[in-house]
């Protein structure tokens, strides 16, 4: 099993599920829950197309969750 780090994971998440096929309303709440305490606990700067977005967290989160 290969050990991949956060940034991976969640790499792998988006473009599963956010650039293919649509999750299911309760993974997608999960997750984006999940994004929203990492960013909160300062372990992730959230980002688009190479630069980090700007807003209150809220605001960063709901720019994921309206894709």
């Amino acid at each position: 099993m290969k050990n991949i780090g956060l940034k991976e994971v969640i790499q792998n998440y988006l473009q599963a599920h956010f650039l293919g096929e649509k999750s299911p309303y309760e993974e997608r709440k999960q997750f984006l829950s999940i994004l929203y305490r990492l960013t909160q606990e300062g372990r992730i700067k959230l980002a688009f197309d190479g630069k980090f977005l700007e807003g209150t967290i809220e605001e960063q989160v709901q720019l994921y969750y309206d894709r």
